[in-house]
């Protein structure tokens, strides 16, 4: 085990944050960091063999901090919880209503926004962060011990393993909130899109899901490869911005398994994905307005795709919805593997 690191700015508390990179047999390179366990870049090559950075993110540890959730890991509840509590054994528990009235991963004090421990294993070529969320932060029950696990594989494989443990019962939904632009175009509309999914689920005014998991519409079908921008003006004739769906995975077993494709034609960068997650919520970067990020590169509307992995929104207050609650006997687990390819 080794902690070689470098300096990657200091936040606005006054704590160092660091990056910690990974190397792969074939070149390709990734970095992360200790603050919010951000995947901060994902450098691969195109067919042409030009190696460039495929996510959206910051030069330095402030980015992160003024514009949250940018490729961090989120928790301790990804997505939504309507009206910000749930009830769980009788009591009624209030969480951070940081969403208007509904809470947003996690909260205030959620995982992106926490530094978390880190120690990288070079022989495996993965690096492993943890951090823990005391009883009552945020609202939630349970003291709660968090891991995640980066490994870069010799198959240019990108595999996120999440971990958890609590003392009492509580929810649990962890993800990765990446944007992904596997080109050079300003946006990622004539990326093209294939998901292994059937039904999703209905949302109000709020993005609150309304109980109801119905089939996948025409201007969410991505049964076959399908360019985004198709999509997102077909959502922007129904009155949205762009894309922000929980769509469901039409085979979910708990294992993990290969549910979609993601190709940039003009690059010829693929992205597999597979996950041991029920459910995805696709996100178009529709609130972004011309934020300054790398390089000073200019993020506009559309600039990145999010493949956030994870359990549907609400689960606690919608029973007929897979269970995220996590016991004190039990561990939690949840694998994605992103795998980078090139087309010819």
């Amino acid at each position: 085990m080794t902690n070689n690191a470098t300096p990657f700015g200091t936040t606005a508390d006054g704590k160092q944050a660091s990056l910690v990179t990974l190397t792969n047999a074939a070149g390709l390179e990734a970095s992360f960091s200790d603050y919010g366990a951000t995947w901060v870049s994902m450098i691969t090559p195109d067919r042409a063999h030009q190696l460039a950075d495929v996510l959206i993110g910051f030069d330095d540890v402030t980015g992160y901090e003024t514009q949250p959730f940018i490729s961090s890991v989120v928790g301790r509840y990804a997505n939504r919880i309507s009206q910000g509590r749930f009830a769980l054994d009788g009591i009624q528990y209030q969480l951070d209503r940081n969403e208007e009235a509904h809470h947003l991963h996690g909260g205030v004090d959620n995982l992106s926004v926490k530094m978390w421990h880190w120690q990288k294993d070079s022989a495996q070529n993965r690096v492993k962060f943890t951090c823990e969320s005391p009883e009552g932060e945020c609202g939630y029950p349970g003291h709660v011990k968090f891991n995640v696990t980066y490994q870069l594989t010799d198959e240019n494989e990108m595999v996120i393993k999440y971990g958890a443990t609590t003392d009492r019962p509580t929810h649990v939904n962890l993800t990765n909130h990446a944007y992904f632009n596997l080109g050079s175009a300003t946006n990622i509309h004539q990326h093209k899109l294939r998901l292994d999914v059937d039904r999703y689920t209905p949302v109000n005014q709020f993005l609150i899901p309304t109980g109801q998991v119905s089939p996948i519409p025409d201007s969410l079908d991505f049964s076959a490869p399908t360019e985004i921008g198709v999509k997102i003006r077909h959502r922007e004739k129904l009155g949205e911005n762009g894309l922000d769906h929980n769509l469901i995975f039409s085979d979910y077993n708990r294992r993990l398994q290969t549910q979609g494709l993601l190709v940039d034609p003009i690059s010829g960068r693929t992205l597999t994905l597979a996950t041991s997650e029920p459910a995805i919520q696709i996100y178009t970067a529709n609130h972004f307005d011309g934020i300054v990020g790398k390089e000073n590169s200019i993020y506009a509307q559309h600039a990145g795709l999010c493949l956030e992995t994870q359990h549907y929104p609400d689960s606690p207050n919608q029973p007929t919805f897979p269970s995220t609650l996590l016991k004190p006997e039990e561990i939690f687990e949840s694998t994605t593997v992103f795998r980078f390819g090139v087309i010819e």
